[in-house]
């Protein structure tokens, strides 16, 4: 993918993160917001998936964590 369709993407990315802040304000919990994101990104036709699992590794440790993410499908990118 090309630094300009990043750019693109990065711009949609935003614009769907300010209307559903718009829409629905401050306060509510993580779990609508998430909700609300993933249908503005529908409308949008970005394809994205909830709450994905990604191990990660601190330092050293051999203990494996999970991080919860929106994964941007087909778009090598992960929002947090």
């Amino acid at each position: 993918m090309t630094k300009e369709r990043y750019n693109e993407l990065g711009g949609c990315i935003l614009d769907a993160c300010i209307a559903v802040h718009k829409e629905l304000g401050p306060g509510l919990a993580e779990s609508v917001y998430v909700y609300a994101l993933l249908k503005e990104f529908e409308i949008r036709k970005i394809k994205a998936v909830a709450k994905i699992g990604l191990p990660y590794f601190i330092k050293d440790s051999t203990q494996v964590n999970i991080m919860r993410w929106i994964c941007l499908l087909r778009m090598k990118l992960l929002l947090n």
